[in-house]
């Protein structure tokens, strides 16, 4: 969140002093859409990538997915596996009570 903030502060920033409001926000929210598509979105999508290749791979015979509470992430890419030639793993889900 820390690094979104300084983003947009860097953002609002660079923008002109007499830019008209209406255009301020709209140049703000298309720098936290292209924001979120290249850091988060892109992100998972190299995170989903390499789960995939490494359990595709084989990784060291069967492989082990741990993944702490459910995964926005995780379940959609396993879901992506094809079912023949893929190699086995097991998904093992960690949770804790609330704090």
């Amino acid at each position: 969140m820390g690094n979104t903030v300084r983003s947009l502060k860097a953002k609002l920033s660079s923008l002109p002093p007499g830019m008209a409001e209406d255009q301020a926000k709209t140049a703000l929210v298309e720098h936290l859409d292209e924001y979120a598509r290249v850091k988060i979105i892109g992100a998972a999508e190299v995170i989903r990538d390499t789960l995939l290749s490494s359990l595709q791979a084989g990784v060291h015979g069967e492989g082990v997915v741990l993944t702490f509470g459910w995964s926005s992430l995780l379940a959609p890419a396993l879901t992506l596996l094809p079912s023949e030639g893929s190699r086995r793993f097991r998904v093992v889900v960690v949770d804790a009570d609330p704090l």
